[in-house]
């Protein structure tokens, strides 16, 4: 879903809101290295385990696949005529990943491992307008300084294709720190850089190429006696583009919980509120008014391990935004179905 939004973002001229989407695929996507060197709460216990765990293997693979349905494939608001290379607004879908990791360093004291991501989707109704393919390279760092503070970095170098071609690079860097409260509170402060290069032409006031900061602070915490886990945050991300209709503040709030049902069912489900202005008025409406929206995300996840090595999943991705200019307002419903092996 992420994918197709930052397409559909890309198409109506909108970086800031299109780095947000290619961020999220690559952070919320099932079995994604960065969402396992971002899950701060699993990041502190797993150090209580690596010295016991180091005499297994240090690579790690895991391949997906699955299919689903996308009821507005490049988010184009209702009253809008689809583009020229558009067949279709609505189209199904299939889906590919692949994740391989090698852990350099893997003790009680140090972390450090090097991994490649691979992710695909393919839409049957689109043409080409809804596809992507996404290259990921990454290291991870994490170092814990006492029983319960994590110092940790992140390195991300991104390539995307969407449409058929190159459409941006994106390299980020994450240093953060977690620190285990109590049993049942934790919190991370991060701060990310991003540099995003894109490759298509644009006029000089809409060139997206530019530099975002992000700084978020994320609280996880486990209900006593239950597997379920609460989690909060906030963060604010500033963009300098090489354009003036792209310079861009948001304003990002979400909550969580993630538990276990009967059958041993896992559940994930996140809301996201985003309040997003432009820095400066806009060449979309003639100058009069800096741009102003709202978006709202609902993110569901279910899975469940079939066997040791294998897990299937349902996803469901709903995403409305309200803006003052009309061309930026959409609504996008996703399904989809899939399963994981790990290796």
């Amino acid at each position: 879903v992420e994918l197709a939004l930052a397409e559909g973002a890309a198409r109506r001229g909108d970086a800031a809101r299109s780095r947000t989407h290619m961020n999220n695929a690559a952070t919320d996507a099932v079995g994604s290295p960065v969402a396992r060197a971002l899950s701060t709460d699993l990041q502190l216990i797993a150090f209580d385990q690596l010295a016991e765990q180091y005499e297994q293997s240090p690579w790690h693979l895991s391949i997906s696949a699955g299919a689903g349905w996308n009821d507005n494939v490049i988010g184009l608001p209702d009253a809008f005529i689809l583009p020229a290379d558009v067949t279709s607004r609505s189209s199904a879908f299939g889906r590919f990943a692949l994740d391989a990791r090698y852990d350099l360093i893997r003790t009680s004291e140090h972390y450090l491992g090097v991994g490649y991501g691979f992710a695909t989707d393919f839409h049957e109704d689109t043409a080409e307008a809804g596809d992507s393919i996404t290259n990921t390279f990454y290291l991870d760092y994490a170092r814990p300084i006492d029983a319960n503070t994590t110092l940790a970095f992140l390195a991300v170098d991104t390539w995307d294709r969407v449409g058929g071609t190159d459409f941006r690079n994106q390299v980020a860097l994450r240093p953060s720190v977690a620190h285990r409260f109590c049993e049942f509170f934790t919190a991370e402060l991060a701060y990310t850089f991003t540099y995003n290069d894109y490759y298509f032409p644009a006029p000089r006031i809409s060139d997206r190429e530019g530099i975002g900061h992000t700084v978020s602070l994320t609280a996880f915490a486990p209900i006593p006696d239950t597997s379920t886990t609460l989690k909060a945050g906030y963060a604010y991300n500033a963009y300098d583009a090489d354009g003036a209709n792209y310079d861009a503040d948001a304003h990002t709030v979400f909550a969580g919980v993630r538990c276990t049902l009967p059958y041993d069912v896992e559940v994930d489900f996140t809301y996201t509120h985003v309040f997003f202005q432009t820095d400066n008025t806009q060449s979309f409406n003639g100058f009069t008014a800096v741009r102003d929206d709202n978006m709202d995300y609902y993110a569901l996840r279910l899975s469940k391990k079939v066997r040791s090595n294998m897990t299937v999943y349902f996803t469901f991705d709903y995403a409305d935004t309200e803006s003052n200019i009309t061309t930026f307002e959409y609504d996008q419903a996703v399904y989809g179905l899939g399963v994981m092996l790990e290796f």
